[in-house]
C-alpha cells in the first residue's frame, strides 16, 4: 500500500478532484509541461481555475516540482486585513507559524502592514508581533438528515481524521497558540418540533 510515499503536485490535485466528483473543467491549457492525455491534466485545470493553485510560472505547472515556497497576498485595500494563501512543495515543511512570521515582517517591510510593537515582550526588540490560530473544524450533527450509508461513510472520514493526526501537527503549529473551533457541516437537517410557549 505504501502509506508514506510522498506524494507530487500532480497527485495531490487529482486526489482533490477526484473527491468533488471530477468537475468538469476549463478547455485551455496554459502548461507546457501537463500533457493534454495525462491522467491529471482534467484535475489541474479545476484547480487552477478554482484557485486553489497555480502554475510555478505562467506557462508551466511543475506536477512534480517538490520545493516550491511561495505566497501571494490579497490586502483588500487596507493596512489590517489580509488574506495570504501559501504555495508549498510536496517536500517542505508545512511550518506555518515560521512562514507567516516571515511574510509578516515581509509586509512591515514593504510598509503594507505598520510595526507590531511587542511592549511585554522578554525577547528581542522585533517588530513582528504574536499570532494564534484559529483552526475550524466541520462536524457532523445529530440532526443531519441523510440516509444511514452516507451517515456511515462521512463517520468512516471523521475516523480516518483521528487517525491522521491533528492540523496542530500537519501545520507544524506544536508550540503556537492554537484554538480549535467546531462548526457544523451543513447539509439537509431533519424536521424538527417546535418548542410550546407556556405561561408561568
Amino acid at each position: 500500500f505504501s502509506p508514506d510515499v510522498i506524494c507530487n503536485r500532480a497527485q495531490i490535485v487529482t486526489f482533490l478532484w477526484r473527491y468533488q466528483g471530477k468537475p468538469a473543467a476549463g478547455s485551455t491549457n496554459p502548461f507546457t509541461d501537463v500533457a493534454a492525455n495525462a491522467y491529471y491534466t482534467n484535475a489541474v485545470l479545476w484547480a487552477v481555475e478554482n484557485d486553489i493553485t497555480r502554475g510555478t510560472t505562467a506557462t508551466t505547472f511543475s506536477p512534480d516540482e517538490p520545493y516550491t515556497r511561495e505566497y501571494t497576498v490579497d490586502s483588500f485595500g487596507t493596512d489590517y486585513l489580509f488574506r495570504v494563501k501559501l504555495y508549498l512543495g510536496f517536500k517542505v515543511d508545512q511550518r506555518i507559524n515560521v512562514y507567516l512570521r516571515q511574510i509578516v515582517g515581509d509586509l512591515i517591510t514593504s510598509h503594507e502592514l505598520p510595526p507590531q510593537q511587542r511592549r511585554y515582550s522578554i525577547g528581542d526588540n522585533s517588530t513582528v508581533g504574536d499570532f494564534r490560530f484559529c483552526i475550524l473544524r466541520k462536524m457532523l450533527v445529530p440532526e443531519s438528515d441523510i440516509h444511514p450509508s452516507d451517515w456511515a461513510a462521512v463517520s468512516l472520514k471523521y475516523m480516518i481524521r483521528r487517525v491522521a493526526g491533528s492540523p496542530v501537527q500537519w501545520y507544524g503549529l506544536e508550540n503556537a497558540s492554537v484554538i480549535m473551533e467546531y462548526v457544523p457541516l451543513f447539509i439537509k437537517m431533519k424536521a424538527s418540533n417546535p418548542l410550546k410557549r407556556v405561561d408561568v
